[in-house]
Parts: C-alpha cells; sequence; structure tokens
C-alpha cells in the first residue's frame, strides 16, 4: 500500500470541511476544532487490492461500519475511537477518497460482536461467521501479539457514515 501524501491530505482537507459546513460553525463558535484540525487518515487492510475495494464499498454505501483490537490501542497507547470523531478514508494508492465521522462506537469480546455489525461491515456475504472467519484469520495473522483468539478478545466495533466523498 502506498502511504497518504500530506500535502494532498491537506488538499482534500480544505475541500471536505468546506463541503461539510464546518467553516459555518465559525460564524457561530468561533475557530472549532473540526474547522481547523484535519483528522487522521487511514486505509482499510493491509494490500492495495483489498483496501481498494473496502474503500469503494464505503463509498457505495455497503460498509458502514468496522472493528479492531483494543489491545492495538493499548499498545501504542492511543485512546479509542469515540461518537463524532472524524476520519479521512484513502484507498490502497494513499489517496484520501471520503470524509467520514463515526456514528456508534461498542466495545464487546469478539464472541459477541452480533450478525448487525458483521452486516454493515459489508464484507462478504455480510454474515457473522463470514466476519469471524475473515477477523479471526485477518488478526492471527497481522495483530500476533494482540491476538489471543479464544473469543475473549476486545473488539471496538465502530459505526460511521461519509460526510463527504471525492467527488461531490
Amino acid at each position: 500500500m502506498v502511504p497518504p501524501n500530506p500535502e494532498e491530505l491537506e488538499v482534500f482537507w480544505e475541500t471536505a470541511r468546506r463541503s461539510a459546513g464546518f467553516e459555518r460553525l465559525n460564524v457561530i463558535i468561533g475557530q472549532g476544532e473540526l474547522a481547523s484540525v484535519r483528522p487522521p487518515a487511514f486505509q482499510f487492510a493491509n494490500t492495495r487490492h483489498v483496501s481498494d475495494q473496502l474503500a469503494q464499498a464505503v463509498l457505495d454505501g455497503v460498509k458502514t461500519a468496522t472493528a479492531s483490537l483494543v489491545a492495538e490501542y493499548e499498545a501504542e497507547e492511543l485512546p479509542l475511537p469515540e461518537v463524532g470523531e472524524l476520519s479521512i478514508l484513502c484507498d490502497g494508492g494513499g489517496q484520501p477518497v471520503a470524509l467520514l465521522v463515526n456514528t456508534g462506537i461498542e466495545v464487546c469480546a469478539f464472541n459477541d460482536v452480533n450478525s448487525e455489525h458483521a452486516a454493515a461491515e459489508g464484507e462478504g456475504d455480510r454474515s457473522l461467521p463470514h466476519w469471524r472467519a475473515v477477523h479471526r484469520a485477518f488478526w492471527a495473522t497481522h495483530s500476533a501479539p494482540f491476538w489471543k483468539g479464544d473469543g475473549t478478545d476486545q473488539v471496538v466495533c465502530e459505526n460511521f457514515e461519509v460526510i463527504y466523498q471525492v467527488g461531490q
């Protein structure tokens, strides 16, 4: 995968925040964090091909959720995501494609992730068995130091909405 280019992220952020109406907040509350600080950028998956597929699923409205391991946040000493936080989704080539806002956050054990979340992730046949198989394999391979694999691993289930996408 190609990492996002900081200059391209700034150009995207300027366009996205204007389109999303964040500059209008300045009139009401002054220069606020949403209007001034570029949100973090990220890419799904670990290969360019899969990252491109998942980014397209977001743009198509099929993928409205994602999941990550609490242990990875803890290891990097990062706070867990919160409702209302913004992020910039990039494709596998590092190009920003959408501005997302978190609309729901739930932390639960791997075995307690429900079928609604699995469907919202928009992958494969959107079933819970598929979600479990794909995430178990991914985390066992790419998050081995943090993944116990016994069903008790704590998972952050995020729901999000696209508030701006390239070409809007």
